[in-house]
C-alpha cells in the first residue's frame, strides 16, 4: 500500500530500497498491485517492520526496546475490518 505514495517511495529510496522501489514502480504502472507489493524484499521487511506470529513480534519489540525504544507506534495494515485488526494486534503484543 505504502508503494502507491511518491512521498513513501522517496522515503524507502533514501533509506536504501532503490531495487524495491524500482520494481514497485514498474509493477505500479502495469496496473499490477501484486507485483509492486511482490517488490518488497525479505530485508525490507525485516529493517522496516515487525512481521510474524505475535511471540516473535514481541520478541523483536523487546530486542529494539533494548536499543532504547521509548514509544511504539502500532500501525498494522489492515485485512477485514480496521477497527478488529486494531484490537487484534495490540492484544497480541501485549500479551
Amino acid at each position: 500500500r505504502y508503494t502507491h505514495n511518491v512521498y513513501y517511495r522517496t522515503f524507502f529510496r533514501q533509506s536504501g530500497f532503490e531495487q524495491e522501489m524500482d520494481q514497485a514502480e514498474q509493477a505500479l504502472a502495469r496496473g499490477d498491485d501484486a507485483g509492486a507489493a511482490a517488490a518488497i524484499s525479505p530485508r525490507m521487511e525485516k529493517e522496516l517492520g515487525v512481521i510474524g506470529t505475535p511471540a516473535e513480534c514481541r520478541e523483536m519489540l523487546g530486542e529494539i526496546q533494548s536499543m532504547g525504544l521509548q514509544q511504539l507506534v502500532v500501525a498494522p495494515l489492515p485485512v477485514g475490518d480496521p477497527r478488529e485488526c486494531y484490537r487484534e494486534t495490540i492484544s497480541a503484543l501485549g500479551s
